[in-house]
């Protein structure tokens, strides 16, 4: 089959060139007069390393004023000059989710977004669908971008942060998953109210052919269940981590009660990778989605005990000397570092970078989870403000300082139940390129830990 033939001899644009630009180009590029451009001079010549600089057009140029669309990347602000002049031009925006739907309107489409969770459910989802015999490829924020996914699935499973739903104009998911939403990229969305109507374009033009996944336990998510369940467009199916549902999937004390399918509990398989209030909002959700796609529920609970986790996503490193460690390093907010917390006990946590605005106060209610903090990083000093004459704490110079302090206080703790956590509850942009590098530093610092430098920590 050859791809997006309904594009063919359009004149398309492509402004940014990550990770989403350069899959949408070398899609577009064997059926389209394509042409793109990245302000930023680096991302221009890795794009040119290997397409060459022919396509490379500047905005100033009048082919950007007779084009038949735009793919904006996801990380260009809507505020930016070149959706001005697109209006400007009636030259209409699109996305690389837009084109793949439209690309595939026979496939069911599975989408998941929140502020948190959002990674490891679209995983999960995908995990089980997998386990369970359907071909579901999971892509979008996460993984394989869109347009770079095989076009001939039955479904797909499709992580969007609200950057890509605002960008979205035909898409329509199948099954719509909400999470929860809590302060986060106010820089760019400016407000909550925003933010959230940012979060809400999932539903977007869904009806009774198709259900949205609600978790109820979030106050906000909460109000646009009600809102959604007044307009009675969508069917609705409410989830839960804290109350038992007459109507819907809950999760409570490690028992799943499926009130919604058919009357059942289940008592739910222990999985490192999924510990945690937070992970059981994550469990609920992606058992509802796969029992609507036709999953049994034996053989789900089967799937979430082999489920791995994701990496740098409350991620089970592994355990020396009684000592677990976590690379919890996406945990990039306040309200993210707070639930991986919760979930353990007898917390040495690591933490520190550039803080975002808002949800650092979430913390304080884990305060006795913690034994020690060790802070590192450009705002180490505003968590130390947090924590002083509340929690013991040590400022370090770095990951590895704090790494190897943690290590020498936790192997002297002479309890069995000892977990080192790395959830910054900050960017990592101050030392790091990304997250990713923040955890894969933290995991190889684990990797190179034996009994014996255990053991030689202790004495130094």
């Amino acid at each position: 089959m050859v791809a997006f033939l309904s594009q063919k001899h359009k004149n398309i644009g492509i402004f940014g060139l990550g990770k989403t630009g350069l899959s949408s180009f070398e899609s577009l590029n064997k059926v389209a007069n394509v042409i793109c451009y990245d302000q930023i001079n680096s991302s221009r010549e890795s794009f040119a390393k290997i397409h060459g600089s022919t396509p490379l057009v500047k905005l100033s140029d009048p082919k950007w004023q007779t084009l038949d669309k735009i793919l904006l990347s996801p990380g260009v602000p809507l505020s930016h000059s070149i959706v001005e002049m697109a209006k400007s031009f009636n030259i209409p925006i699109t996305s690389d989710i837009d084109l793949m739907f439209e690309e595939s309107l026979l496939a069911d489409f599975i989408a998941i977004t929140g502020t948190n969770g959002k990674s490891t459910t679209t995983a999960l989802i995908g995990h089980i669908l997998q386990f369970c015999g359907f071909n579901y490829p999971i892509g979008g924020n996460i993984g394989t971008p869109s347009l770079s996914m095989q076009l001939d699935c039955v479904g797909y499973v499709l992580e969007l942060s609200s950057f890509q739903l605002d960008l979205l104009n035909s898409f329509k998911a199948k099954i719509a998953v909400l999470l929860n939403i809590t302060k986060d990229h106010l820089d760019r969305h400016k407000d909550m109210a925003t933010y959230i109507a940012s979060k809400c374009k999932i539903f977007d033009r869904m009806d009774k052919d198709s259900c949205a996944v609600i978790n109820i336990d979030d106050r906000i998510t909460a109000d646009v269940f009600n809102t959604l369940a007044k307009k009675n467009k969508i069917n609705l199916l409410p989830i839960s981590a804290k109350t038992i549902l007459n109507s819907g999937v809950s999760i409570v004390n490690d028992v799943l009660y499926d009130n919604i399918f058919e009357p059942i509990a289940l008592h739910l398989p222990h999985n490192k990778s999924l510990q945690g209030l937070h992970n059981q909002e994550n469990i609920a959700a992606s058992y509802a989605s796969c029992r609507i796609t036709g999953c049994s529920p034996k053989k789900i609970l089967v799937a979430i005990e082999s489920f791995v986790g994701l990496p740098h996503r409350m991620q089970y490193v592994g355990t020396v000397k009684e000592v677990n460690f976590y690379n919890d390093s996406k945990a990039t907010n306040g309200i993210a570092a707070s639930k991986s917390i919760a979930s353990l006990d007898n917390v040495y946590w690591l933490a520190g970078g550039i803080a975002k605005n808002g949800g650092m106060e979430e913390i304080k209610p884990c305060f006795s989870k913690i034994n020690k903090a060790y802070l590192f990083g450009q705002d180490k000093e505003l968590i130390a403000l947090l924590l002083k004459g509340k929690v013991n704490f040590q400022i370090c110079r770095d990951l590895t300082e704090a790494f190897d302090l943690a290590c020498r206080d936790a192997i002297k703790d002479i309890s069995g139940n000892k977990n080192i956590l790395l959830a910054p509850a900050c960017a990592s942009f101050d030392q790091f390129k990304n997250f990713e590098e923040r955890g894969d530093l933290f995991i190889s610092l684990f990797n190179n830990l034996s009994d014996h430098s255990f053991h030689s920590s202790i004495r130094s």
